[in-house]
């Protein structure tokens, strides 16, 4: 008889016991693949799959990044801590809820023993933990042989856990009252960890995530992991508005709504909304009131004359029945002055309310979808009726094989290395860093793959980009325009916030109809983006030849095409045109909104590529000053936290037009 041959699952769990570390993904999976060869065209594809999954089952951490951790290794050693509730504490019993991700499954053969190494007596238990909308609610709990009472525990007072072993899997527990909380020790672990659950949730597209594959990881990296533990982490979820816990199992983005929600009063829900609503208008205040001292700073230091040109607000709405289109163009704006009182005033006329669209350009949707999706029937547009979905991609790719030969054009211009890491890549935005710093070099090489751009109708004056109005050095100062609403041409929807729909524009000092001026713009799109893509590969050479990783280049590049895309679509320059106006406009404006899975660390990274960049351009006598760059540098802290406190506001709150307009002053004004 023919011995059965193992399964992928049976022989992950066999290898997590010869590791005792982190480990790299590929070294297991050809481990595996050496005791179960596979013909897939994908074959590492089936043992990816279980292991993003079903990790802790199979005996692994999915660390992301390309790196597993073996499970015991991250779980010997490591502490956190665990606060009672009322009903817990009545019953003498820990709930599951309360020890998960940590102890993987009430299947696995459990000790709980005392700090002296005492061993319980204990047995599993169900819990009442109140009426839910379908009934009696009940969690599975663990009671430790009247414990609590032993040690006199009390509502607030905490259960430290270490897990002394991993087979069998040993709970060491020590009770510790609440006046002795040693809060100093562990906030900045808990900021830590509450910041990368936020990073996870941003990135992932699908919804929830399982804690399991997002809470796990973050402590298995963690060097403090072992340390004196802090406050619960659904505590801390709790807490954090980013984030929000969901039935004991999943963490989801703040904005998140389950069907549960929906059953809690209406009179409820809006209460919470209002308070924290009034939170984040406090907040906002702050940050606006820091951002006003900056931006004064880089006057007094002459890096800028403080009006904000603000070209990427303008709108261009296109009236189907007569086939025209207006450009609406609000204006610069003096960036140091507080607008709080002509925003409230917009706010007071219904000015940023879109009655065509009923909400329907709120970014929620237009950064999921690309396109703003309709609620009211009565304005459904019958020209969305002509747009097909692709339901059969190969059918699709038959039917228009000019696409396949532009992605074989594309894929043949990446090198082994790059391909290996696109095979590898897990999110869009690993796809995005892989291909960008790819793009503006097929711009120059493959023209052919790129949609043609019809010129501007419109000629715009030129100003120096710092505002102050003299010409960037052309005879006339005069240079052809650029389309506005380029973003359009490839699938990017010009933002449809607060500026559009042009009605309210009228009488309230902005232009409206065929722009004449506008200030800052000026050059040729493409010309611009070719000479970024020289200056970048002058940079990534250097980062390389200075002992930098490709990988780490790659990022500086991705980082710095960003700010090139913006400045050559609005303004028609090149980076080594960039200055202090259409940086803070980018990062202060543009990038929080506009880019998909931005985070916190992602905007202070961008920062940290802009200030190197042009420290390298300085250093090479392309420019003459960074001091711009430097300057915005300084700011990272307040691009982060303009893009934590977006991620926070409520598309649903009534109070979102007024709180998006305000994060975003003096832009919105």
């Amino acid at each position: 008889m023919a011995r059965k041959e193992p399964t992928i699952a049976r022989i992950l769990q066999d290898l997590a016991g010869e590791f005792a570390s982190m480990v790299p993904e590929r070294e297991v999976y050809d481990r595996v693949l050496a005791r179960r060869p596979s013909r897939a065209k994908d074959p590492y594809g089936a043992i990816r799959n279980q292991l993003r999954f079903d990790a802790p089952r199979l005996g692994w951490v999915y660390l992301g990044g390309g790196e597993l951790m073996p499970l015991r290794a991250a779980l010997e050693g490591l502490r956190f801590r665990v606060i009672p509730s009322e009903v817990e504490i009545a019953l003498g019993a820990l709930m599951w809820s309360g020890l998960r991700p940590f102890v993987p499954s009430r299947t696995v053969e459990t000790r709980i023993e005392t700090i002296d190494g005492t061993v319980l007596n204990t047995q599993e238990v169900l819990l009442h933990t109140g009426e839910g909308p379908f009934g009696p609610m009940t969690e599975p709990a663990i009671a430790l042989d009247g414990w609590f009472e032993r040690v006199g525990l009390r509502q607030g007072d905490s259960v430290l856990v270490t897990i002394s072993r991993y087979n069998p899997l040993t709970l060491q527990i020590e009770y510790e009252p609440a006046s002795a909380f040693r809060i100093d020790e562990v906030i900045s672990y808990e900021r830590a960890l509450l910041d990368a659950l936020a990073e996870v949730v941003s990135k992932n597209q699908r919804g929830p995530v399982m804690v399991e594959t997002s809470v796990l990881p973050i402590y298995a990296r963690a060097a403090w992991r072992t340390s004196y533990p802090g406050r619960p982490w659904q505590m801390l979820v709790e807490q954090d508005r980013r984030i929000r816990f969901i039935h004991s199992e999943m963490i989801a983005d703040g904005r998140y709504r389950s069907p549960f929600d929906f059953t809690a009063s209406d009179e409820v829900y809006d209460a919470e909304t209002e308070a924290l609503d009034e939170e984040l208008r406090g907040q906002i205040s702050v940050i606006q009131e820091q951002m006003r001292a900056s931006r004064r700073a880089a006057v007094e230091r002459e890096i800028w004359d403080g009006i904000a040109p603000r070209v990427s607000t303008a709108q261009t709405m296109f009236d189907f029945e007569e086939g025209t289109s207006t450009t609406v163009y609000p204006g610069a704006v003096d960036a140091l002055e507080d607008h709080t009182a002509v925003i409230e005033e917009h706010i007071a006329n219904g000015d940023y309310e879109d009655e065509e669209d009923d909400g329907s350009w709120l970014p929620d949707d237009e950064a999921e979808f690309g396109f703003a999706l309709e609620d009211d029937d009565d304005n459904y547009d019958e020209e969305l009726d002509n747009i097909v979905g692709i339901d059969d991609i190969q059918m699709f790719i038959d039917h228009n094989p000019e696409v396949a030969a532009a992605t074989r054009r594309l894929m043949e211009s990446l090198t082994p290395e790059e391909q290996r890491r696109l095979d590898n890549a897990r999110s869009i935005e690993d796809v995005q860093q892989i291909l960008a710093p790819r793009l503006p070099e097929l711009l120059r090489t493959e023209p052919a793959l790129w949609v043609p751009l019809e010129p501007s109708m419109f000629e715009y004056h030129d100003v120096n980009g710092n505002g102050n109005g003299h010409s960037d050095g052309n005879d006339n100062g005069h240079r052809p325009g650029v389309d506005i609403d380029l973003l359009a041409e490839d699938g990017w929807e010009d933002d449809p916030g607060p500026l559009q729909g042009g009605d309210w524009l009228d009488g309230d000092g902005f232009e409206q109809g065929a722009v004449e001026g506008i200030p800052g713009i000026g050059g040729d799109s493409e010309a611009a983006l070719e000479r970024s893509n020289a200056l970048i590969e002058q940079f990534v050479a250097s980062q390389i030849g200075a002992g930098r990783s490709k990988a780490t280049a790659s990022s500086r590049a991705s980082d710095l095409w960003l700010y090139a895309d913006f400045l050559s679509r609005y303004y028609g320059r090149s980076l080594d045109r960039g200055d202090y106006a259409t940086l803070d406009e980018c990062l202060f404006f543009f990038y929080p909104r506009k880019v998909l899975n931005s985070t916190p660390r992602n905007v202070r990274d961008m920062c940290t590529s802009l200030k190197q960049f042009y420290g390298f351009l300085k250093a090479e006598s392309i420019i003459d000053d960074d001091g711009f760059a430097q300057a915005i540098w300084q700011r990272r802290d307040q691009a982060a936290r303009v893009v934590e406190i977006y991620d926070q506001l409520d598309g649903e709150s009534s109070q979102f037009e007024r709180l998006f307009a305000h994060l975003f002053a003096p832009y919105t004004a």
